[in-house]
């Protein structure tokens, strides 16, 4: 993150899916990012526990069929790491959004 902003990039988001959605949640300066946002966060089977709190999250997204990153579990922690952050559902995906990728698009255009 240091090294983007010294060669003149001013904003930095960062987007994780899945694992990548973890990876993000365990970095230790969070707010060294512009805006974060976590696509099906996998809290049914990896611990979040160094995620207290993301400032800068938001928007995190899920499917309403996610066994790895289940709507309920995802709110509960999205509520806790940032409460101004928004959250979606999609109903009837799971957590590879076989064909919802045009809504899952959709949204992340919306609100990303």
């Amino acid at each position: 993150m240091d090294f983007l902003r010294q060669t003149g990039i001013k904003t930095v988001d960062l987007a994780g899916y899945s694992f990548g959605a973890w990876v993000i949640a365990q970095m230790k300066r969070k707010d060294a990012a512009d805006a974060i946002i976590l696509v099906s966060p996998p809290a049914a089977m990896m611990a979040f526990d160094a995620a207290a709190s993301i400032p800068n999250l938001k928007l995190a997204v899920t499917g309403s069929r996610d066994e790895f990153a289940p709507p309920d579990l995802v709110k509960r922690l999205v509520t806790q790491w940032n409460p101004t952050a928004a959250f979606a559902v999609i109903p009837g995906a799971d957590h590879f959004f076989f064909k919802f990728t045009d809504r899952l698009a959709e949204i992340l255009g919306q609100k990303g």
